[in-house]
Order: structure tokens, then C-alpha cells, then sequence
């Protein structure tokens, strides 16, 4: 920069005299500017970090700075694609390491780049191509095809001879080809048109066509990418170099990637001939073998045997709530891509034990029942009963009552007081028909009359106590009867002994 006298100087006039001669201009400093903000994202510092000590494959990446395979192979595409990262093959798996070149997103693909042809090329790929004018309409006094693709471009340059493509004095449709030595997987593109103002200036118009190895009957032609839009930014003195936010590029961009090995571009001239000073090629990997899946088919099953939102009225408002909750979490985790095989059991399993734990409510059947119950109890003739067993059954009705009409009673609850009173109206108890002194055998009426028994010792004093009992009158009437018997024998005798004799 050109030396400037500043405002105030402090004595260190040496040492600014040295930086005002070193310092570069504000542009150059937004190549590091845009690698600031490329690694403004912690996870991406770390991976970048790891690979700049060691080659390793995304698995081995996602294991070692804790993150999932999608998230580490975003990261990856990011800082391979900005020229950070280089990559090989060695069989199903492929390798990451830091590039030799860092920063310099033009010259990033000239970097580290495999001569195995099974090895993709990404990032940007114009350095590995072989560049062609296709017409040969170069001026003669211009570096011509090499210089679409050496690495110099603008700002770096404005616009010199030996540094552009141009094709003064020619105009019309120009064609450009770029080839490769491999099948490349390319989803954008972009150009540095350049104009002096003059015989130079920025074309009409411009498309890609790739290579169609099928097409004309299997002879091979290029076509048009489908799909794809193209922006022409202008770089001249006049126009200023590199400014805005496009900073001199003219964008091509399409939505699905396209495979081939020669990539055309076709320009169509303004009202003077087209030149550019840089054509640059970007290709991704989409051969990097995917993360093998989680087995998610016991939360798939475990989601489908579960009962679903449109189900939450069958069940009490506090269980079902507790269960949405573990219901919501369980579809989250089957629906993420980098949910671990730990994360889905667990989820699984909750989603089972949460279904398990849902009170459901009484049906309308269920009330049917229970009314019926109460029905047939309200027909208990009650005057038959006892109190006591009444009082078992009233019971049960008025639990009953409190839950026919409780909506949110459960369907056990229901259940238990249909079983409680039809329990009650089997056990009650039925009051006695019997008056006081009717029932059974009359008192002295039995077989055994009072003081008949077999004991011996009936009717004997006590001898501790020194006391004689009266003698019933029942012992006097047997002892008349005694007498009389032994009287009656006397007489007989003597009746016998007169006739013996003949006194009679």
C-alpha cells in the first residue's frame, strides 16, 4: 500500500513505516476472514483440530469428539468443500485428513489429490481438469484455455493478458470444456467474467451442459443440467472488481447433483467478445458409505401396539397425561436420524411401561351393569333382613351412587362396586320367625327329666359340707311303691303256709 503520513506519531516511527509496507489491502484480508466464520462452530474446530494430528474415518471421528455420524459428516462436507480437508479411499472406507493448503478455496483442489482414480475428487475440482477451447476463438495475445482454471482470480488479479481467456475480436457462442480423469459428482458452478471496458466485456448469457454417456443411442452428447439457474456479475474498471455480494462470481446452481466427466460451458457474447478470468467446479462424495441404521423395529413395534392420541379419551386425564408426554418422546427418537441404539431401547421400553400404567375409565357398559346392580338391590324386600347384613348392602349402594354418576370414574372401580353389591345381596342374613318359649323342646319335656341321670352319686350329700339335701318328693312316691311290694310278697307267704297246713 502506498505510504501514508499518519495523524500522531509516538516515536515508533521505524516499526510503522515497516507494517504501512507490509500491511495488504482491506480485500486481501476476506479470504481469512471467511475461514474465521467457517470455524466460528466449536464442533467444527475440534474435528478440524483432530485431523490436523491423525487420518481417521467418520465413525472413528464421531466416537473420538462424541458427536453422531450425520453431524460429523456435515462438519466434513464443510471444511472439505472450503479446501480444509482432503480425502482418500481405501476400500468401503474413506479418510480424512487436514489439506497441505488451507484457506485458498481456488487452489484447495490442486491439493493432496489421489492419482487412484477410485478415489472421488470434491471440493472444488477445476485444478484436476483438463480445459479446452472448444471453437478456438482465443486471442492470439491471452494466456487462452490454461487460464480458467491456474488459481488466479479476482480480486487477486483485475484483468492482465497472461491471466485470462478472452476473444477479442470474436463474439457470438463460445464453448468451453472442462474433462476429467474420473466420474465426477458435481452440484455447482461458477465464473469470473472480465471486461476492460473495450474489445473485452461480460457476456449476454452462459449455461452449463455435462456429459451424457447414454444419450444419442448410447453414442454419448452433452445436455443441458435440468433445473439449473445462472447469475452474470460484472468485473471491470468501470464496474469495480470483485464488489458486492457475489464478489465477482456468476453463480450456476441446480438442485440434483449431476455424474459425468466432461462439464461444458456455453457463452454467448454481449455487444463485445466474452473473457473470463476464472472457471471453477464444485463436486461432492456420494460414494461415502451411510451410517449403518439403528434397529429401530422394537420401537416401531412398541409405537404401533401402543395406544394413540385420538385413544385418550378411554383413559383418566392425569394417566393419559403422564403417557403423551413418554408417547411424544418415543416418535422423537424413532424419527431422528442420529438417535443412538441406546437412546431407542430406553425409549422403547418407557413406551411400554407407560402404556401399562394408563387407568382406563368406565365403559357405558360398564355403568350399564352397575345400574342394574343397583336396580336389584332398590328391590330387596328389607323388612326379611337382618340390620346387619342391610348394612353391608347399604353400603355398597351408596359407593355406587358416588360413582354412576362420576365421569371420570375408572372402569376397576366400577367393576368392584357391581362385584360389592351383588357380594352384599348373596349374604344377607334373614330374620328368625320363632317366638320367645316355642321354639324347640318345652322345658322339662325332654327324655331326660331333671335329676334322672345315670351319676350314682345323685341326690348324695356333700360330705365337705356337713349338710343333708331334702329328698324330693319323687323318692317318697318310689319308696310308697317299695313297701307295698314287699308287703304284698309277706302276705303271700303266710297264704302259702296256712294251705300247707290246712288251717285255710
Amino acid at each position: 500500500m502506498d505510504h501514508m503520513e499518519l495523524p500522531h506519531r509516538h516515536g515508533n516511527n521505524e516499526e510503522l513505516s515497516r507494517l504501512e509496507h507490509c500491511m495488504q489491502e482491506a480485500e486481501s484480508f476476506q479470504a481469512v476472514a471467511g475461514l474465521c466464520r467457517l470455524l466460528s462452530d466449536a464442533g467444527r474446530v475440534r474435528i478440524f483440530w483432530l485431523l490436523c494430528h491423525c487420518e481417521e474415518c467418520v465413525v472413528n471421528i464421531a466416537d473420538m469428539v462424541e458427536m453422531s455420524s450425520p453431524a460429523v459428516s456435515h462438519h466434513l462436507r464443510v471444511l472439505k468443500d472450503s479446501g480444509l480437508l482432503s480425502s482418500r479411499r481405501e476400500g468401503r472406507e474413506v479418510y480424512y485428513r487436514a489439506a497441505d493448503k488451507a484457506g485458498n478455496v481456488s487452489a484447495s483442489a490442486k491439493t493432496d489429490i489421489p492419482s487412484d482414480t477410485s478415489v472421488p475428487l470434491t471440493g472444488y475440482i477445476e485444478g484436476d481438469a483438463t480445459a479446452t477451447d472448444v471453437d478456438g476463438k482465443a486471442s492470439g495475445w491471452v494466456k487462452g484455455a490454461a487460464a480458467l482454471n491456474d488459481g488466479k482470480i479476482i480480486p487477486d488479479i483485475t484483468i492482465a493478458n497472461e491471466d485470462i481467456w478472452g476473444t477479442w475480436p470474436n463474439t457470438g457462442e463460445m464453448r468451453l470444456d472442462y474433462e476429467w480423469d474420473r466420474e465426477v459428482t458435481i452440484d455447482s458452478s461458477r465464473v469470473q467474467f472480465t471486461s476492460d471496458d473495450g474489445g473485452l466485456g461480460i457476456p449476454a448469457s452462459w449455461e452449463l451442459q455435462y456429459w451424457d454417456a447414454l444419450a444419442n443411442n448410447g453414442a454419448g452428447n452433452f445436455v443441458n443440467i435440468p433445473d439449473a439457474t445462472y447469475t452474470v456479475t460484472a468485473n471491470s474498471p468501470s464496474a469495480g472488481w470483485a464488489t458486492g455480494d457475489a464478489k465477482g462470481w456468476s453463480d450456476g446452481t441446480w438442485n440434483t447433483p449431476v455424474k459425468t466427466t466432461k462439464l461444458r460451458m456455453v457463452i454467448t457474447s454481449g455487444s463485445a467478445s466474452p473473457a473470463v478470468a476464472e472457471w471453477q467446479v464444485h463436486a461432492i462424495d456420494d460414494s461415502t458409505p451411510e451410517p449403518t441404521p439403528i434397529d429401530k423395529t422394537e420401537l416401531k413395534q412398541a409405537l404401533a401396539d401402543s395406544p394413540k392420541a385420538d385413544d385418550a379419551s378411554k383413559y383418566t386425564e392425569t394417566s393419559w397425561a403422564e403417557y403423551a408426554a413418554v408417547l411424544d418422546s418415543a416418535q422423537q427418537v424413532y424419527k431422528a436420524e442420529d438417535a443412538t441404539e441406546a437412546v431407542v431401547a430406553d425409549a422403547a421400553t418407557q413406551l411400554k411401561r407407560a402404556a401399562k400404567k394408563l387407568v382406563v375409565v368406565a365403559t357405558v357398559q360398564d355403568r350399564a351393569v352397575l345400574s342394574a346392580q343397583l336396580d336389584a338391590a332398590a328391590a330387596v324386600d328389607r323388612t326379611k333382613w337382618t340390620d346387619e347384613s342391610l348394612a353391608v348392602l347399604d353400603s355398597a349402594i351408596a359407593t355406587a351412587n358416588a360413582l354412576i354418576g362420576d365421569d371420570r370414574a375408572t372402569q376397576s372401580d366400577v367393576k368392584a362396586a357391581t362385584e360389592a353389591i351383588s357380594d352384599a345381596i348373596a349374604g344377607l342374613v334373614e330374620k328368625s320367625t320363632t317366638k320367645p318359649g316355642q321354639g324347640g323342646d318345652k322345658p322339662g319335656s325332654g327324655t331326660d327329666k331333671p335329676n334322672q341321670g345315670n351319676d350314682s352319686n345323685q341326690n348324695k350329700g356333700d360330705a365337705d359340707s356337713g349338710k343333708h339335701k331334702k329328698i324330693p318328693d319323687t323318692g317318697a312316691a318310689v319308696l310308697g311303691v317299695g313297701i307295698l311290694a314287699v308287703v304284698l310278697v309277706v302276705a303271700g307267704v303266710i297264704i302259702l303256709k296256712r294251705r300247707k297246713s290246712g288251717t285255710c
